[in-house]
């Protein structure tokens, strides 16, 4: 299937988001173990819900690339 310029266009778009997604979620998930070792219940509950938001963001645009462009790019911990 030869996508348009429009297309292509909005698919790197999207691995660029994702990318810039992952990295965000690796950085917070090292503040979350490192206020665990601080003892800080309330920082780690607030990085817990802002990783919520940036994994519900990745599922999101993992299933545009699922559903339009037939592409499986899930990450692997």
């Amino acid at each position: 299937m030869k996508l348009s310029n429009d297309d292509d266009n909005r698919r790197r778009e999207i691995f660029t988001e994702l990318e810039n997604l992952r990295h965000h979620l690796r950085n917070i998930n090292a503040m979350i173990q490192d206020a665990r070792l601080r003892g800080k219940t309330g920082v780690v509950d607030l990085l817990i819900t802002r990783r919520n938001s940036y994994l519900r963001r990745e599922t999101e645009l993992e299933n545009v690339l699922e559903t339009y462009y037939n592409i499986f790019y899930r990450r692997y911990l």
